[in-house]
């Protein structure tokens, strides 16, 4: 037991609050995109694909809600937080969630 006790104590030595901190902001990729962000190259064109994006997913939730005879906001409900979600947790650069095809 006092042997398992002095390895604890020296492996827990060296775990500090920032390297735990800095752990777990690691896990979360917009946290790494966004320290290598850069604003003038970037920013034009991030903003005109979220334009892109919503006015594809603005129609498209609206329409799940009615597929599922609901009003139409609840489908925008369900669309808005999965993409939300993605953005911060998502490791995918090209992300357009839920693209449907009928034919």
């Amino acid at each position: 037991v006092e042997c398992a006790k002095r390895y604890f104590k020296n492996q827990c030595a060296t775990l500090t609050f920032l390297s735990c901190l800095n752990s777990f902001l690691d896990k979360i990729p917009i946290l790494r995109c966004l320290k290598e962000y850069k604003i003038r190259k970037y920013l034009f064109g991030d903003i005109i694909a979220g334009i892109t994006v919503a006015i594809m997913h603005i129609p498209q939730g609206m329409a799940y809600g009615v597929l599922t005879t609901l009003p139409p906001v609840h489908g925008l409900y369900v669309s808005f937080y999965p993409v939300i979600i993605y953005m911060i947790f998502g490791t995918c650069p090209h992300l357009s969630i839920g693209k449907i095809n009928l034919t």
